[in-house]
């Protein structure tokens, strides 16, 4: 995951890399918006992350 690029529907097609750092606060953001479902989902993708 490291390696993809991404990008937000306010910057569509304006794909960019990323850091640990950034990565990271966005998971956490993501963690403060979800539902009770998609926290389910969040813990296992980061519970499942290989060394960045």
């Amino acid at each position: 995951m490291s390696n993809w690029r991404y990008s937000c529907s306010n910057h569509g097609g304006d794909y960019r890399a990323t850091n640990s750092a950034l990565f990271a606060s966005s998971m956490s953001m993501s963690a403060a918006l979800v539902q009770a479902g998609g926290r389910r989902w969040l813990m296992s993708v980061l519970t499942n992350l290989a060394d960045w």
